[in-house]
Formats: structure tokens, C-alpha cells, sequence
């Protein structure tokens, strides 16, 4: 599959874009839906992974396009693994101990955590000067957005919110080293094919993480409802098969920080979704936030071209 390019193919790459931003911005609702309806989270995980794993291998198989060299199979695992498995496992296994708009300030760093890992594009960050005070004035508005939430709930940060810290900060070093490797490397590689291993090697990383936390153990597969398998589909068809896509195809696009951005729109996304489905309080103080979340991303995305 050839790269695509960002100037010849403006339309997709928005489209791409604004898929990942909503797309993953709604399942931060479905993970917590999944979560209070009994699923552990590293089960979950292992969940979406395999669905999504074999609708790219059906897909696959029907088109004549199965690619299963060892090299190709066992370097997809590996991102897949360190991606999924870790980027996204330890991120659901965080939220049971911090909240989501914690969480969400410390997702959002994921823009700066490319500056810092991606050695080859670093020095062209930091001479765009308007990009990095884009970046920074996203996340200010991220910090904005969530501050009052994560300020009434600090008098009770022990050490089970220590390990959440840990766990999501842990997450997005390893979501950031992985979409680094597979921008740098993957290039001219088959792209369905590459994440249908890729999605493995994630699905096998949460089932290694449930079997060693004992989370196998506690789930009671009888008393589960509609609600957690409707979370499970939700996250296999949409947060994996289209998020997931959308967000590979984008890495051959444009630059690794420029597409992390999107972790500057999924909380507003997720804030507008508690908001209309969950009767969660909506305050001036977070409009505010949202407008200069929104108001970084696109002069961000403005300033993409002068990344090379």
C-alpha cells in the first residue's frame, strides 16, 4: 500500500482526523458503562481487540489479501502489543482508580510526549515556535476544562491514585514509542493487514495482563447485561475497526505530534456525551476550555506542513 499524502488527499486526512477525535472522544463513556457493568478492564480490552482482529482477518481472507511473512506478523505483534495491550490496557485499568477527567489531563500530554520521543522530528518541533505554543496552549485548555473536577477530588489522592498516575502515564509512553515505530517503519506495508496482527498482539497482551492480576477470576460471565456487551461492541466496531484504522492511516499522513492532537478533542467529546446521555453538569468554566481545546487543534493543524 502506498503512503498516503496530506496535501493530495486533504479531504481524507480531515476525515481521518475527525474520526479519531469523536470516535475515541465516545468511548471513554463506553469504557466506563463497561466497567460499572462488571467487566474487568485488561477483559474488555482482550474483547474489542479480537473482534476487531477478525473482521480485518475475514476481510482479508475474502479479498485475497492475507500477508503472513514471519518478520511482518511477529514486528505487527510486538507494536500491537506495546500499543494496544499497554497504551490502551493500562489506560482502562487507571480508570478505575482516578477520574476520567484526570485521566483525560494526562492523556492529553500525548502531543508533548511525541516532541520529547520522536528524535528524528524534534528539533523541527522546536524550531515552530507557533506550533509548540499551540501545543501548550491546547493542554492549558485541557487543565481548564477538568480543573475544577480533579480539584474537588484531590483532599482524597492516596496511593491507589498514585498507581493510576503511574499506570496512564505508563500507557502513553507506550502508546507514543509504538505509533513512533509503526510512522517511522511501517511505511509501504500492507495496512489491513499489519493491524489485524497488530490487534493481536494487543489482544494477547490484555489476556496475559487478566491472567496475571487474577481479573479472570472475578468476572461472572452469567450476571453480565446487555449494557456490557453492548460497551464491547461498541468499542470492537467503532473504537477499533474505524478508530483504529483511521488513526494507522493518518500516521502515514501527517506528523506523529500533529496527529496526537486528537487527545486534545476526545475530552471534549467525552465532557458533551456525560453531558446529553448522563446528565452531567455542563459549566461555563468548561466552555470556556472547550473553545481554546479547539481553537489549539486547528491552528495545530495549520501549522502541520512546516513539520518535515
Amino acid at each position: 500500500m502506498s503512503r498516503p499524502s496530506d496535501s493530495s488527499n486533504p479531504l481524507k486526512a480531515t476525515i481521518a482526523y475527525l474520526a479519531i477525535c469523536i470516535i475515541w472522544g465516545t468511548t471513554y463513556f463506553a469504557i466506563l458503562k463497561g466497567l460499572h457493568a462488571g467487566l474487568g478492564p485488561f477483559t474488555m480490552g482482550a474483547m474489542r481487540f479480537i473482534i476487531a482482529a477478525l473482521f480485518f482477518t475475514g476481510y482479508q481472507l475474502v479479498s485475497g489479501q492475507m500477508r503472513a511473512g514471519k518478520s511482518f506478523i511477529l514486528t505487527n505483534l510486538l507494536i500491537g502489543a506495546v500499543m494496544m495491550g499497554g497504551g490502551q490496557g493500562f489506560l482502562f485499568w487507571a480508570e478505575q482508580h482516578i477520574s476520567s477527567g484526570y485521566a483525560a489531563i494526562l492523556v492529553a500530554a500525548l502531543p508533548l510526549w511525541f516532541i520529547v520521543l520522536d528524535g528524528t522530528k524534534r528539533a523541527a518541533y522546536l524550531r515552530n515556535k507557533k506550533m509548540l505554543a499551540a501545543l501548550l496552549f491546547g493542554f492549558g485548555g485541557i487543565v481548564f476544562l477538568f480543573a475544577r473536577q480533579v480539584g474537588a477530588e484531590s483532599s482524597g489522592f492516596g496511593l491507589s491514585q498514585v498507581y493510576g498516575t503511574l499506570a496512564v502515564l505508563l500507557s502513553c509512553v507506550c502508546w507514543v514509542l509504538s505509533s513512533l515505530y509503526y510512522s517511522r517503519h511501517m511505511q509501504g506495508t500492507p495496512l489491513v493487514s499489519g493491524l489485524s496482527w497488530q490487534l493481536l498482539g494487543g489482544a494477547l497482551a490484555c489476556i496475559l495482563a487478566l491472567l496475571l492480576t487474577g481479573e479472570h477470576m472475578k468476572a461472572d460471565w452469567l450476571t453480565l447485561n446487555s449494557t456490557a456487551w453492548t460497551a464491547v461492541g461498541y468499542l470492537a466496531i467503532a473504537g477499533s475497526i474505524c478508530a483504529f484504522f483511521a488513526y494507522h492511516w493518518l500516521l502515514r499522513a501527517w506528523p506523529p505530534a500533529v496527529v496526537g492532537t486528537y487527545a486534545y478533542i476526545n475530552p471534549v467529546i467525552a465532557v458533551i456525551i456525560g453531558y446529553f446521555l448522563a446528565n452531567e453538569p455542563l459549566s461555563g468554566y468548561q466552555l470556556v476550555g472547550m473553545a481554546v481545546i479547539i481553537t489549539a487543534a486547528f491552528m495545530v493543524n495549520n501549522l502541520k506542513g512546516k513539520i518535515n
